[in-house]
């Protein structure tokens, strides 16, 4: 037979307190009621950290200091384009645009002569005369127009002189300068005698020109 020895007694070891060397437990943190059983392990609620760690006051949001320095900034730069502008209007002088040339226009004069015939007029040879009666718009001073095969002005001159080649015949000086080149046929016309037409090429190579007025 085997003999029962006896054992030898355990030496439970004193519970330690909490601390740095072990953490509390939930029951520590949170006991069970007076008169109630502990709650088992299965049984325990759980808990959020911020139910054990409420949250502390809202936080205040803040501008980003960025968008004041952006603010600032530009005001400043609006400030100084103001006084720029109403300072140094009047001392600013004014900037002259380049342009380009133009060409010169060519144009060419009609010169001549016209004849007013009056056969009941009675002047002296080499003597002064001009138009009477019938023909009394017909003096020195009188209108040339010059006008394109359209019809439009192009040139505008006048007659001046005038000096009797006979009893019935009186002479004046034409003149019309300026007038363009290049419309290929011209009408002249002494205040409103009516529109006689040249040929560019006449007028140019041709010599004065001799109009008359009368028979």
């Amino acid at each position: 037979m085997v003999g029962l020895g006896i054992l030898p007694s355990v030496t439970q070891p004193p519970p330690v307190s909490p601390g740095p060397d072990r953490p509390y437990t939930l029951e520590e943190l949170m006991p069970a009621p007076a008169g109630q059983p502990p709650i088992a392990p299965g049984d325990r609620p759980t808990y959020a950290l911020t139910d054990l760690m409420p949250a502390g006051p809202p936080r205040r949001r803040r501008v980003p200091w960025v968008l004041g320095a952006v603010a600032v900034l530009l005001v400043a730069g609006l400030v100084a384009a103001a006084t720029l502008v109403l300072g140094g209007r009047g001392d600013a002088e004014p900037v002259a645009e380049p342009t380009s040339p133009t060409p010169d226009r060519v144009v060419f004069s009609v010169n001549g002569t016209f004849v007013l015939i009056d056969r009941d007029a009675f002047w002296q040879v080499g003597e002064s005369c001009r138009g009477d009666s019938g023909f009394s718009d017909i003096q020195p001073g009188a209108q040339i127009v010059v006008t394109d095969p359209s019809g439009r002005t192009v040139g505008i001159g006048m007659i001046t002189g005038g000096e009797a080649l006979s009893i019935s015949r009186c002479r004046f000086e034409v003149a019309v300068h300026g007038i363009p080149r290049g419309l290929g046929f011209y009408g002249i016309e002494i205040t409103h005698r009516g529109v006689v037409e040249f040929a560019e090429q006449r007028l140019l190579t041709g010599g004065p020109v001799e109009l008359s007025l009368g028979d």
